[in-house]
């Protein structure tokens, strides 16, 4: 009689063969294998025939893993329709340049690629391929700073060895601190009530999130940002409902080759609209 590793080995061996047949149809996913990320097709909107004539496709990726993601980046190599047209387009518009935010509805987010019109014959879309990059920093402890008692400091930089190292800076700011013209009460006339200020040079793009928290840990949630750049300087001011309490978190999250999981997707035979 097999022991139950025995029967759990060969039936992970199994799954591995299955995803590495080319019987595989519409989901190039392999749970097992690709770090329990699946995709699929959303809606599509195909505008062939208009003035602004352009083919949105909204891909849904799924899997525990995202659950503990910061940020996604969709990296599209191969769009063609049913006649062997390419629908990239030229600019590359639809790639994300930077990780975007996650928002989960369970542990499904979505992301959608503005692609070129496909042919006025074409039924299907054969294939959408590319790379899912996963940014999830709890993979890489100098992915992750905190800062603690931040809350109430004026001018005060953030100090740490791994931001040096990547050539970051951030400095805390007043609300009420302003550098004329190109502070945003004087640009946008916007509240600083409550209000964060940052200031940030980031030459390599390498700070892919801020997030503050309670002294627990739970995530304090802003009514968006504003942001205002002038040459390497970037200024981001976060508005909350209410004034952040005394021991709340600042919690930067950076990107490190650690911490992102790069995961290959390929969607085929979607029908057109």
């Amino acid at each position: 009689m097999k022991s139950p590793i025995e029967i759990v080995a060969k039936a992970a061996v199994k799954v591995k063969l299955a995803c590495m047949s080319a019987a595989v149809a519409t989901l190039m996913f392999c749970p097992a294998v690709l770090g329990q990320v699946r995709t699929t097709v959303g809606e599509l909107t195909d505008t062939r025939g208009s003035a602004f004539s352009n083919l949105e496709v909204e891909l849904k990726f799924f899997g525990d893993i995202l659950l503990d993601a910061k940020g996604i980046r969709l990296i599209v190599d191969r769009a063609v329709d049913q006649t062997g047209r390419s629908l990239m387009k030229e600019s590359e518009s639809f790639i994300a340049n930077q990780f975007k935010d996650i928002s989960l509805q369970g542990s499904t987010t979505k992301i959608e690629l503005e692609l070129n019109n496909p042919a006025r014959q074409a039924a299907t879309i054969p294939e959408i391929s590319g790379t899912l990059e996963i940014f999830v920093p709890n993979k890489d402890t100098n992915s992750s700073i905190t800062v603690e008692n931040f809350v109430g400091k004026k001018n005060v930089p953030v100090s740490n060895s791994v931001l040096k190292s990547l050539g970051i800076e951030v400095v805390i700011k007043k609300p009420e601190d302003g550098d004329g013209e190109n502070s945003l009460s004087s640009v946008f006339g916007v509240s600083l009530i409550n209000a964060v200020v940052l200031e940030i040079k980031d030459p390599d793009s390498k700070l892919i999130k801020v997030e503050f928290q309670e002294e627990n840990g739970k995530i304090i949630s802003s009514n968006g940002y504003s942001t205002v750049t002038s040459g390497d300087l970037t200024t981001k001011t976060f508005h909350f409902q209410e004034k952040l309490p005394s021991k709340a978190q600042l919690n930067l999250y950076l990107f490190t080759s650690e911490s992102v999981v790069t995961v290959p997707f390929k969607v085929v035979d979607i029908p057109l609209p």
